[in-house]
């Protein structure tokens, strides 16, 4: 059962440690009651949504959380500004058969532009999946993706002095991190999250992962073993423009990997002694020091699943897969960032996994202040950070 008491904002000192050491909790809640949780978010948020003001000048107030689900190919460029944990200068250009642009943020940053650096990279979204008949949102773009690229991006590439930002993640330790993402989608965390870390790796349903490959090669990130990719990224590196200030790729591949949460679920019907064991089930990589071609398990750092949770039915395969690839007693951590839309999903998605047998789980709810706003205004998203 899970408890009944309130969750409260606990301090540094009092904050379960990351396991790893990838996260700085700052401020933090510990999660003990998904009811409780929920209610807090939502009556926070509400107390901002009230302002009618603000539903006049929030673009983002409602609706499912797609950035723009009517274009085929979104060009975006990210400034990268010091970290004030808002999203100043980001942009969203459309493909050049269109005029009209689409500016997500209209606020000029605090401090300025000081770096004068900029990411720019291309998006193909697939309309005719999104419109078929099982209305596949993994096909477009979803701007919760967009503002983690920014605020990671921005923090990484321009980190902060004195310790009056403290960025969500340590540095170092991204630096030589394994990171699994579920329901990679279009694969805009792919092509730039994997700049920022030692190894990223994509997974998604079968079908989803060829738009995930094409976004990967429109953006010169090769994946791991496919030399078709390789080309791509070749011939995307001589068409990049000569005018704009780009960075360049630190590592420039990724891996991928299929993964049906669906499938999962069944597996763990099948075999549920497997998830309550402490040996990680997550990348098998060869052994390089063994000539036989006998392998060995490496456990991924952070599982990161963002806007994951929008349909009931599908809470308990993500739970399950959850379980799979975070070893019960290990370093792996789960990050879930997921914008606020439906209470009784998000609701349903907390008991789930904070009543998963597999567990017990940790579930740490990040700081507002880590998680950094949407344009100036209050964020309508949440950050969990959990493990077991």
């Amino acid at each position: 059962m899970v408890s009944s008491i309130r969750p409260t904002t606990i301090s540094s000192t009092e904050t379960p440690r990351c396991p790893n050491g990838l996260f700085n909790f700052d401020e933090g809640v510990l999660v003990e009651d998904a009811d409780e949780e929920i209610m807090e978010l939502y009556m926070s948020l509400a107390s901002v949504s009230s302002d009618k003001s603000m539903k006049d000048t929030d673009p983002h107030s409602g609706g499912l959380g797609f950035l723009n689900s009517n274009e085929s190919v979104l060009e975006i460029t990210i400034d990268l500004s010091p970290p004030t944990l808002t999203f100043d200068d980001v942009k969203l250009k459309l493909d050049k058969r269109s005029k009209r642009k689409y500016k997500n943020s209209s606020l000029n940053s605090t401090t300025g532009n000081t770096a004068n650096e900029s990411i720019s990279v291309k998006i193909q979204q697939d309309l005719g999946m999104l419109k078929g008949p099982k209305g596949d949102t993994g096909s477009i773009l979803w701007r919760s993706s967009l503002y983690l690229s920014t605020i990671l991006l921005r923090q990484y590439h321009q980190p902060s002095t004195g310790g009056v930002d403290i960025p969500i993640l340590d540095l170092e330790t991204l630096k030589s991190a394994s990171v699994l993402e579920l329901g990679s989608g279009t694969g805009l965390l792919s092509v730039l999250l994997s700049r920022i870390c030692k190894v990223f790796t994509a997974s998604d349903r079968l079908e989803n992962l060829k738009l995930v490959k094409r976004n990967l090669g429109l953006n010169g990130i090769s994946i791991v073993g496919d030399v078709s990719s390789k080309e791509d990224a070749k011939l995307s590196n001589k068409s990049s423009s000569k005018g704009k200030q780009e960075m360049k790729h630190v590592n420039g591949s990724v891996n991928i990997e299929e993964i049906d949460w669906i499938a999962v679920s069944e597996e763990r019907k099948r075999h549920p002694e497997s998830w309550l064991l402490p040996s990680p089930n997550d990348i098998i990589a060869k052994d390089e020091n063994h000539d036989n071609g006998n392998s060995r398990k490496q456990q991924y750092d952070m599982i990161l699943a963002v806007d994951c949770i929008y349909n009931e039915h599908l809470v308990q395969p993500l739970v399950d897969t959850f379980g799979k690839y975070c070893p019960r007693g290990g370093k792996t951590v789960i990050w879930v960032v997921i914008e606020l839309r439906s209470a009784d999903v998000l609701t349903l998605f907390l008991e789930t996994w904070m009543n998963d047998p597999s567990g017990p789980w940790t579930i740490v709810r990040l700081s507002e202040k880590s998680m950094g706003n949407w344009d100036g205004k209050k964020a309508r998203w949440v950050g969990w950070v959990g493990w077991r």
